[in-house]
């Protein structure tokens, strides 16, 4: 039996794929492994972790952080050759925003 969907995950899913980056087309597995307040001076650390496939720190980070209304939630999923990714998702407390992918990264050379 085949796990529903949130819509969450559904909308992030949809936007990966009209992101049509690393020609992801279809998306796997998708789950939040990191889920932390965003802080936008933050990101450009947080974004060479994830290059350095440095999951563990960002763990340790996400524990660390101010707290505030806007989150970021790091996700990572597999695609259509198996190839797996992690993404960044923004999203805040505004009930008509809806999260926003920055930037997807593949995490196999």
């Amino acid at each position: 039996m085949e796990e529903e969907l949130s819509k969450y995950d559904k909308h992030i899913i949809k936007c990966i794929l009209a992101s049509n980056q690393f020609g992801i087309t279809q998306v796997c597995g998708l789950v939040s492994i990191v889920l932390m307040n965003f802080v936008q001076k933050d990101y450009p650390e947080i974004s060479r972790m994830l290059q350095k496939k440095d999951i563990e720190s960002l763990k340790k980070m996400a524990d660390n952080l101010v707290k505030v209304n806007e989150y970021l939630d790091i996700m990572i999923f597999k695609d259509q050759n198996n190839k797996t990714y992690t993404t960044t998702v923004y999203d805040n407390n505004e009930l008509w925003q809806d999260p926003q992918i920055i930037d997807i990264f593949p995490m196999q050379k």
